[in-house]
Order: C-alpha cells, then structure tokens, then sequence
C-alpha cells in the first residue's frame, strides 16, 4: 500500500530512464528495483505487443 519508487520505461529499448523514491530520492530497494524491471524486459515487450 506504499509507493516505494516511481520507474519510468522507455517502451521502445525497454530501459529504465528514470526511479526514484519521494523527494527524488532513491531508497534502499532502489538497484533492486531496476533489475526487476531490467531482468523481466522480455515479459514487458510480450506484453506490449500482445
């Protein structure tokens, strides 16, 4: 129910352009967060073209 960070994609390379936690600050779970989202890039593309 907390926004840790917001993360914004760039949908045509799949690459994170921004993440950042409130008062762009990045918080603990910050690396965590990019590689999620980097190691699940495959699952993201299917999903935008399905």
């Amino acid at each position: 129910d907390t926004i840790i960070e917001t993360v914004e994609v760039d949908l045509q390379t799949l690459k994170v352009v921004q993440c950042h936690g409130k008062y762009n600050k990045d918080t603990e779970y910050h690396d965590r967060i990019i590689n999620l989202v980097n190691s699940n890039a495959r699952l993201i593309k299917e999903r935008i073209t399905a």
